[in-house]
């Protein structure tokens, strides 16, 4: 799969030529090594929206990755698109409605800081650098 086939994809695209390629396939667990075809790294949730259009109507295999966490490595993958969301990493406290608004590259000890500094608890994992999406999704 020539994963260059998808002009569209908005954000910033790391493939194996580059010279970051391999830092950017980096996950938590060493023991687990995938080579995808390439990350994008999304700025904004347009990008996700619209990558993920361009793998579905291109037939090529995505993963989404926030934290790059995951213990058996399920947030990448061999020859597929890695869609990456940590920069997506807002926190929008709203203590009108006492809710929280959170990017999906938020992990976990910037919730705590954030919510803590306005007096409010978080039932997050006990790990500070997993990803809150990842946590919430299991």
């Amino acid at each position: 799969m020539n994963i260059q086939s998808l002009n569209g994809l908005s954000g910033r695209l790391v493939t194996k030529e580059h010279a970051d390629y391999h830092q950017s396939c980096e996950a938590w667990n060493r023991a687990i090594e995938k080579h995808p075809l390439a990350i994008i790294f999304c700025e904004s949730i347009d990008d996700v929206a619209n990558n993920v259009k361009q793998c579905y109507e291109h037939n090529v295999p995505f993963k989404i990755r926030s934290g790059r966490h995951h213990y058996e490595g399920l947030s990448s993958g061999d020859d597929c698109l890695v869609i990456d969301v940590s920069l997506l990493n807002e926190i929008v406290v709203d203590e009108v409605n006492q809710t929280v608004t959170l990017g999906g590259g938020v992990r976990n000890r910037e919730t705590y800081e954030a919510l803590g500094a306005k007096g409010y608890p978080f039932p997050g994992g006990g790990c500070p650098t997993v990803g809150v999406a990842g946590f919430t999704l299991g």
